[in-house]
């Protein structure tokens, strides 16, 4: 059985969303598998990292909170939606403060560093209309970059990704086939 931690990192919590992430921990749960939310959009932390790499860094208390939901963890799941041209500001600060090189902080003259040797996890990338399009075209979303240069960098393997699109409602037969694919993948902690 293994710890696995949910992070919503759709900053609106969609009902698209909500519904991956409802179906993967159902499916984790009944395996036995312990899960735990961590929706990024209700913490509170400036995503600005200038001043991280200081001496005597402390972490603000939301992202002490997330440091410590992430050294629980032995499988962490990311659900995120994708627009465009752009990751938020929110979501790629929360990574660039905990998975980024210069990512230590001090606790109780304790190093709390962006180590997650022995760790797995999945990306579900939830594409727009047009970034869809365009990843059936040329392969590539920018979520990506949370896989090679935060996850895989900070010694988390296997690092697994799956792209949706066209999921604006979730009565349909894609939705009810990628419902079905979460809990699969929930039940088997991957």
């Amino acid at each position: 059985m293994k710890n696995v931690l949910l992070l919503n990192a759709d900053l609106y919590e969609s009902q698209t969303t909500e519904y991956l992430i409802s179906a993967y921990e159902r499916g984790a749960q009944s395996a036995g598998h312990s899960c735990r939310r961590l929706p990024i959009g209700k913490m509170v932390f400036n995503p600005n990292s200038q001043f991280r790499n200081r001496t005597n860094a402390q972490a603000e208390p939301d992202l002490e909170k997330a440091l410590k939901a992430l050294q629980w963890a032995q499988h962490i799941v990311v659900f995120c939606p994708v627009f465009e041209h752009y990751i938020p500001t929110k979501v790629n600060g929360f990574f660039d403060c905990l998975f980024g090189s210069e990512s230590i902080f001090f606790q109780n003259n304790q190093h709390l560093r962006s180590n997650f040797y022995g760790k797995s996890a999945r990306i579900v990338s939830i594409l727009d209309q047009k970034l869809f399009e365009l990843w059936l075209r040329d392969g590539n979303s920018n979520f990506m970059t949370i896989k090679k240069s935060r996850f895989e960098r900070c010694l988390i393997n296997p690092v697994h990704s799956n792209t949706l699109g066209e999921l604006h409602k979730i009565n349909n037969k894609y939705s009810e086939k990628w419902m079905l694919k979460m809990e699969k993948f929930g039940q088997q902690a991957v």
